[in-house]
């Protein structure tokens, strides 16, 4: 209880709290996972939020205002808004922070790229072109040693329905 759209959903690093945006309403409600109790909600002041990401230290999460076009920075302790990264309106869907912690994205479908965010200062350092008409709608980043990246360390998934080949073949 105590959502009336839930939508995005991120769990703390050690997987003490849960973090749910409210899609409607602004807030994100907080989630003792020891509990499944909803211990608070924080009225960030958002209009339509979507997905969130917390940085491997957990102590900030990204959270996307989809109707505003911003990336949001909210203290993860005490739900404070403590940057606001301006984009276009509809233009932030997907938030992704990388596992280092120092720069995360969020997909920009309406103008078919990805930011990129460097999180000491808050700023947006690079927008990374998606080409071939492409809109964006998720993310994923992983450890240098986990996965094969492309050269500018990001991997983006088409949009539109793509082939499955089984396991160990390749499908362009």
């Amino acid at each position: 209880t105590g959502f009336n759209a839930p939508w995005g959903i991120v769990i703390s690093p050690y997987g003490r709290w849960a973090y749910v945006a409210n899609q409607e309403g602004g807030t994100i409600g907080v989630i003792d996972t020891a509990t499944d109790a909803l211990v608070a909600t924080w009225d960030i002041h958002g209009q339509w939020l979507q997905m969130l990401d917390i940085s491997p230290d957990g102590r900030t999460l990204h959270v996307v205002d989809a109707d505003d076009g911003a990336l949001l920075v909210v203290d993860a302790a005490s739900g404070e808004l403590l940057d606001v990264i301006p984009a276009e309106r509809s233009e932030a869907w997907y938030v992704e922070t990388f596992p280092a912690g120092d720069y995360a994205y969020f997909s920009r479908p309406d103008s078919h790229s990805v930011a990129v965010v460097d999180t000491t200062p808050q700023r947006i350092v690079k927008m990374i072109p998606l080409h071939g008409g492409g809109a964006a709608r998720g993310l994923a980043l992983f450890p240098m040693e986990t996965a094969c990246l492309a050269p500018d360390g990001v991997i983006v998934a088409p949009a539109a329905p793509h082939r499955v080949a089984p396991a160990g073949e390749t499908v362009v």
